[in-house]
């Protein structure tokens, strides 16, 4: 099992997982229609295709988990917009991108097949912890806070919106952060991160309601043969943590909105990501695909911190609701 220093639950987290549950889904239900279809309760807007997942076989492979194993293996991956509601490409907007991996036969848990990744274009999550996520949902219904809470969801609002406010670029030629951190074997934490490989190509985009699209469409068409992104992981360096403001190991996993320092615990390039040549994927198999980073997800890779703790439940009550038969 994983160190225990780790991580560090509220008292109260139960209750805050499910305020956060029963607020995304609300989300999902006042936001996330378009044209009578229920939609994902955040990252709604997205394009896939599939991929190839190659773990390399290098000095630097640290050996855990997926990577201890070189190969290459068949993937999805989706990139979208963070918002609830389908809007406008053009509009202010944190971009993601989401990635299943297709696991090895050696390497398959009891029901576990594929394991997910989900990064945003921001090197951390706005929202502190569990506790804060609950409050934010409560303000969202209308529900009343006390003073310091309206400064805690306050705190996390700006930060969001901080995160919103970026230049508009084509999804190929972002770099994705995990933001959270997960586990990395069994007495290492990390996060993760997907960034161009050098040489991707990109043209302006068109200006139109769905430019970020229309434009990745044209590059899986013209410029996807031979273009990558590379897969990394920055581990948590515990003799690092420790000269660092006196923190502990705890702060590090259970603070989503705490920077790791790049230069102190740099990332590894551990695997590359091969766009298919096929172009983009059907929209109805596009919007079918599930992501879940906890549940899809091999015990060396599990979530660490509250809210990778919190977000598997309301992930899978979305997907639930939304690919429910009618």
């Amino acid at each position: 099992p994983l160190d225990t220093r780790f991580e560090a639950a509220d008292p109260n987290e139960a209750r805050y997982i499910e305020e956060i549950r029963n607020g995304i889904l609300a989300i999902q239900a006042a936001k996330g229609r378009e044209a009578g279809r229920l939609m994902r309760g955040t990252h709604s807007k997205g394009i896939c295709t599939n991929a190839t997942f190659e773990v390399l076989a290098n000095g630097q492979n640290q050996g855990q988990g997926l990577f201890a194993h070189p190969g290459r293996y068949n993937a999805v991956l989706r990139f979208a917009n963070a918002k609830s509601e389908i809007l406008s490409d053009l509009e202010d907007d944190v971009r993601s991108v989401s990635l299943g991996v297709d696991l090895p036969e050696a390497l398959r848990p009891e029901g576990v097949s594929r394991q997910d990744f989900s990064m945003n274009n921001a090197t951390t999550f706005p929202i502190r912890n569990a506790h804060i996520f609950a409050l934010l949902m409560r303000k969202l219904a209308n529900q009343r806070l006390s003073p310091w809470e309206n400064i805690l969801v306050g705190d996390a609002f700006l930060r969001g919106q901080g995160q919103e406010r970026q230049e508009l670029a084509p999804y190929q030629t972002l770099t994705y952060y995990s933001g959270v951190p997960f586990a990395y074997g069994p007495d290492q934490a990390a996060k993760f991160s997907i960034k161009p490989c050098r040489g991707i190509r990109s043209q302006d985009l068109d200006g139109s309601e769905l430019a970020l699209q229309h434009e990745f469409s044209r590059f899986l068409r013209e410029d996807a043969s031979g273009a990558c992104l590379e897969f990394r992981v920055q581990p948590l360096v515990l003799n690092e943590v420790h000269e660092l403001l006196g923190l502990s190991v705890t702060d590090f996993i259970e603070n989503a909105t705490f920077e790791w320092d790049e230069e102190r615990m740099p990332f590894t390039t551990v695997a590359k990501v091969w766009f298919d040549r096929g172009g983009v994927m059907d929209a109805a198999a596009c919007e079918a695909l599930r992501f879940n980073v906890n549940r899809n997800a091999l015990p060396a890779h599990i979530g660490l911190g509250s809210i990778n703790r919190a977000r598997e439940g309301a992930e899978r009550a979305s997907a639930e609701r939304r690919l429910a038969r009618p």
